[in-house]
């Protein structure tokens, strides 16, 4: 009671049924008890959160044209993974020729799922009430209790006009095309009726009328010049679409440089072209813009430059329609044009990106501002001194986003004022005002990034030990986190102390459980944006003897299928233990679904090697140790996501030749990752493509999509990975270029490519542009990332004729080769010069490059018969890891080698994740610092020998790109205690310190802590007499290290057109006590190092040698 009323419903014993009240919202579990006549039973009981609809936003006017919803459920049914998993019924409106709504899920993280809802044209207007039902429910509960219902007002828009050509019409008359939006398809062009100045004119036809707009010419009749407002009706509507028509007298003409008069709002000279004006003076012209006098400042034959007034309404609305430009001459002479008023950009809002790590300063129109990185100080300022981050970094990623890094302790909220200070911002094309400075309230994104939580811990205890549990997520902010115990019984004392917790790390005594009972402790984190994680939990178990206390530690995720992971132990004796011995660990990974063992591996860390889980299933993970018989065991999981799918059009951006027929665009290297398979054959990874679907589009720089001259449907190309076009038979008008792109799906996952053609009036050589890399990748806008530290890009063109020349460019911030020169301090990152057939950049001597950047490489390719093409892409330069810190936890107190120093970094965030950790030591005098090897996790132990240190954490990205947190400086006391108990020597005097480095060196080789071991040996041979020469024979040779050696692995790296692979190995001795000899350590310290980055340390062989006795530790 109160949660379950029993009912006998039988006198057999298995008739028992159980009615249940709710758990409020939260769902959760609890211990089911049954006692009946004494005898008792035990149970779990698992009340499933049901979900309830979290945001639902229209993108875009929702009307009988169509509309797309996007939907966020809070807490979704376990089941639901996919749309499929899905049914959508809807009812308050109809669809035209059996339309259906198309929906996909954008994202599921956390205890959430986003969902896109694509609503094709519907035959009128109303109220849509939509409900999404699971096709199944949890086990034992009917589908039906988790179905989420949502309404939405389907309303009519009034039509508007996208385009009108001709924009000027001769006196004479001519045929317009107007081009509508926000209109539901008509029948024809009896559906529409039109007005010129209020007098009727005739709609001859209908283009074509779909979902993407509809296209229709009107018949202007012959009339004087001047204006006049062209309106479209549609039957049946209330609005009009309406547009100025000017007309122009074949006589006296105005026209402009670039085919548009554009003035700032507030007016400004504007320079004209004058034609039937031949006889005039300046003083026998005016002109006027909507009746308001604009000044004639200069006139010569055939020009004129005129001061144009400010717009009338002010600030300009936005859009603004053109106003008239009327030019007045002798003898009744008028010229008319229109005049287009430029409002200087304007903040159209400023939001968090979804991980809350980014301010994106969005702008209503393209900017002068510079690519690439800037400066922040005196661009951007937040609520308050210092609430954007102790450091920031500001990107313009296009001319109108501005992308705000924020740094470590950034304090800014959604709701909070941000300006933006660049007074000096115009448009693009410099027309407009200077926009001053701008303010807009910060919002949250649509859909916060929800946090995955990793918890470490141990599984089991002693009763005198305690487990302490640390959470680790990818976050700039700290969270706050729900600590629960799933499995307590009501009243529970732990129940009301994990209650008190809010952060991410917390301590449990092994005196205050219940031996040999799982206690299930679960925590759930909450963003500052408001994202909750999904619960994880941890199971623990306090055991009646001295269990040693395993830890594993996982990278954090998510987990995909073609990445390496390593999973490592920690490890502690327990402190009711009698005895060390060496610990022994097995691992065993087995499928959650049928238990099925994938994996098996021995030692201290688990390799899973790439592609050898499955996308979409989930493992379990299991760490068995064993100590002189004292046995424990960790245990955890791993959820293996389905992969992103990759989508790239190959080629890149070129220039084609617009009456193409034959043109092709291949997108066969788009691929799923988990289709991958090994060719044993080949090496290469095969069955990439399979399975995916393919949906190609052609867009005009307006945005409209391409359609076919003679229907004037929009254009199709197949759902093949390879699509020809016949250029020819597009409307393509006078574009100059058209954008290509593809989606490629496969279930619920998609990705999209896009390259940009150039359209060339005369042939033109069709050229590819390839590239491949080391420390490279494509990001989610295609362009392709790269390490600017370390990272090398080699691009050429295909197909490659003998004979041809080329001409490579480099253009972005801080870098432009267009004159053909290349400055000193970057020719050594241009290794094949820039008329190559192939170019090679080594980004690491490239000076100048910012990070953040992004440039353009493009090539021009002459063939010997005279054609020639242009091919280019977009490369951006990886920023490292920022907005983080990194400090020792110290008490004071520590001892020297005796204690672990540990060394904690949050805050640390990249868009290239995972991100590692590496902790440099540097002790007084040494010339450079000892690395650990990278690790996933947060923080680090180091074990020290006395004296003075300088530590660093290097944190690096996915890519190898890598920063280097504030140096750390340390002091530690020479402190010897007493000798190990369980070392094999009576020891005192000087002999104790050699005993302290034996019992440490015998303690953490037991555990398998082999990065403290080659840290803490490190430090010990610095402190003390040191002999070096010797080698290492044929340890490294011999290495195997993922499979390959080491020989073999730097004859990759050559073959891969990278620095020359040198494998060199060498040995460092040291003895700790030179006075007495009486023990003498010796430290093999055996490395191996490929190239300049890849350095992997094969053997550490500690030798501690008394006049009787020999002890070893091999790592």
């Amino acid at each position: 009671p109160p949660y379950v009323d029993v009912q006998v419903t039988a006198p057999a014993w298995s008739a028992v049924a159980l009615r249940t009240g709710g758990n409020g919202s939260k769902g959760g579990a609890a211990v089911l008890a049954l006692t009946c006549e004494a005898s008792s039973l035990q149970s779990r009981l698992t009340w499933v959160p049901l979900p309830a609809l979290a945001t639902l936003r229209a993108e875009g006017p929702c009307s009988p044209a169509g509309c797309s919803l996007l939907l966020v459920l809070a807490d979704p049914s376990p089941t639901v993974q996919a749309e499929d998993d899905l049914v959508l019924a809807v009812s308050g409106v109809a669809f035209r020729d059996a339309g259906a709504p198309k929906m996909v899920v954008v994202s599921r993280s956390g205890g959430s799922i986003a969902l896109r809802i694509t609503l094709p044209p519907m035959t009128s207007a109303g109220a849509l009430v939509g409900t999404l039902t699971p096709t199944a429910g949890p086990e034992g509960i009917e589908a039906s209790a988790f179905a989420v219902s949502f309404a939405l007002n389907v309303t009519s828009l009034t039509p508007r006009v996208v385009s009108v050509s001709p924009e000027l019409v001769p006196e004479s008359g001519a045929s317009v095309t107007v081009q509508l939006a926000d209109l539901a398809p008509v029948a024809g062009a009896g559906s529409l009726s039109a007005t010129l100045g209020g007098a009727p004119v005739s709609v001859t036809g209908v283009l074509f009328s779909d979902a993407k707009g509809t296209g229709l010419t009107v018949a202007v009749p012959a009339r004087a010049p001047g204006t006049a407002e062209l309106r479209v009706q549609v039957a049946g509507l209330d609005g009009e679409a309406a547009v100025l028509v000017v007309v122009v007298s074949s006589a006296y003409t105005i026209s402009c440089d670039g085919g548009r008069c554009k003035v700032p709002a507030s007016g400004g000279a504007l320079a004209v072209e004058l034609e039937g004006f031949g006889s005039a003076t300046a003083s026998s012209l005016s002109a006027a813009v909507d009746g308001a006098a604009a000044s004639i400042t200069a006139f010569a034959p055939g020009t004129a430059s005129l001061s144009i007034p400010a717009h009338p309404v002010q600030p300009l609305p936005e859009p603004a329609a053109p106003l008239v430009l009327t030019v007045s001459g002798p003898g009744g002479a008028v010229a008319v044009a229109q005049v287009h008023y430029i409002r200087a950009p304007q903040l159209r809002r400023v939001v968090f990106n979804e991980a809350g790590t980014a301010l994106r300063f969005e702008l209503d129109a393209p900017s002068d501002a510079p690519s690439g990185a800037v400066a922040c100080a005196g661009l951007v300022q937040g609520p308050a001194p210092g609430s954007l981050g102790l450091t920031q970094t500001c990107t313009w990623a296009s001319a109108s986003l501005l992308e705000v890094l924020m740094g470590a302790n950034a304090s800014v909220l959604p709701g909070h004022a941000v300006s933006l200070l660049a007074s000096a911002l115009r448009t693009a094309d410099g027309v407009s005002d200077v926009s001053g400075a701008l303010s807009a309230v910060v919002e949250a994104p649509t859909i916060p990034w929800a946090p995955e939580l990793t918890v470490r811990g141990p599984s089991d205890i002693g009763s005198c030990d305690a487990a302490r549990f640390d959470v680790e997520v990818r976050s700039t902010r700290p969270l706050v986190y729900e600590w629960t115990c799933d499995s307590c019984s009501e009243g529970d004392a732990l129940i009301a102390r994990l209650a008190l917790v809010s952060g991410g790390t917390h301590r449990i005594d092994g005196a205050d459980l219940v031996p040999e009972v799982p206690y299930t402790i679960g925590v759930r984190g909450r963003t500052f944006l408001g994202a909750t994680s999904q619960v994880t939990q941890r199971v623990l178990t306090a055991r009646t003897g001295p269990t040693p206390m395993l830890t594993i530690v996982k990278p954090p995720g998510p987990y995909v299928r073609g990445n390496d992971m390593y999973l490592t132990s920690t490890a502690e004796f327990s402190s009711c233990a009698t005895s060390e011995a060496p610990l022994e660990y097995a691992w065993t990974v087995t499928s959650h679904a049928d238990q099925a063992v994938v994996l098996e591996s021995h030692g201290a860390v688990l390799h899973i090697p790439k592609n050898t889980l499955a996308g979409g299933a989930r493992y379990d993970v299991r760490l068995d140790g064993t100590s002189a018989g004292a046995a424990a065991r960790a245990s955890d999981s791993l959820s293996i996501q389905r992969s992103p799918l990759s989508a790239r059009v190959a080629g890149g951006d070129r220039t084609v030749f617009r009456r193409d027929a034959a043109l092709i665009v291949d997108a066969s290297a788009s691929a799923d990752p988990d289709a991958c398979v090994l060719d044993a054959a080949t090496g290469e990874m095969a069955g990439c493509g399979e399975g995916l679907a393919y949906e190609w589009t052609c867009a005009l720089p307006s945005g409209l999509q391409c359609r076919l001259s003679a229907t004037q449907a929009v254009a199709s190309f197949g759902t093949a990975s390879t699509a020809s076009l016949d250029l020819s038979a597009l409307d393509l008008g006078a574009a100059p270029s058209i954008v290509l792109g593809v989606t490629v799906s496969k279930g619920e996952r998609f990705a999209s490519a896009s390259v940009s053609l150039a359209l060339a009036d005369e042939p033109v050589a069709n050229v590819l542009i390839v590239w491949s890399g080391e420390l490279a990748a494509t990001d989610s806008s295609g362009a392709v990332r790269v390490d600017a530290q370390n990272g090398r890009l080699v691009l050429w063109t295909d197909p490659v004729e003998p004979g041809s020349s080329f001409k490579w460019d480099v253009v972005g911030p801080g870098l432009d080769t267009t004159s053909g020169a290349v400055a000193v301090t970057q020719a050594n990152g241009f290794a094949s010069g820039l008329t190559s057939a192939e170019l090679a950049l080594n980004l690491g001597d490239m000076a100048g490059l910012v990070l953040g950047g992004r440039y353009t490489v493009s090539v021009q390719v002459t063939l010997p018969s005279g054609l020639r093409g242009v091919a280019g892409m977009t490369v951006s330069v990886n920023r490292p890891p920022s907005g983080g810190q990194c400090a020792p936890q110290l008490t004071g107190s520590e001892r020297a080698l005796m204690d672990a120093i540990e060394i904690g970094c949050e805050d640390w965030w990249s868009d290239m994740l995972p991100v590692s950790y590496q902790v440099g030591v540097k002790g007084e005098g040494d010339a450079g610092y000892s690395w650990s090897s990278p690790s996933f996790s947060e923080s680090s132990q180091v074990r020290l020998s006395a004296g003075r240190y300088s530590l660093l954490v290097r944190i690096a990205d996915a890519l190898g790109t890598a920063t280097l947190s504030s140096e750390l400086a340390l002091e530690l006391a020479e402190t010897p205690p007493p000798a190990f108990d369980n070392s094999s020597l009576a020891v005192a005097g000087d002999d104790a310190v050699a005993a302290q480095i034996e019992g440490l060196f015998e303690r953490m080789d037991g555990l398998g802590n082999v990065q403290q071991l080659m840290l803490a040996s490190e430090s010990v041979v610095n402190s003390g007499e040191r002999a070096t020469g010797a080698t290492c024979g044929g340890v490294c040779v011999g290495a195997d290290v993922g499979g390959d050696s080491v020989v073999k692995q730097a004859a990759q790296q050559r073959s891969r057109g990278g620095a020359a692979g040198q494998v060199e190995c060498g040995q460092t001795r040291s003895r700790v006590n030179a006075q007495t000899q009486s023990r003498v350590l010796t430290v093999n310290h055996c490395s191996c190092s490929i190239g300049a980055q890849t350095q992997l340390l094969v053997r550490l062989s500690l030798t501690v040698t008394a006049s009787s006795t020999r002890s070893s530790y091999d790592a």
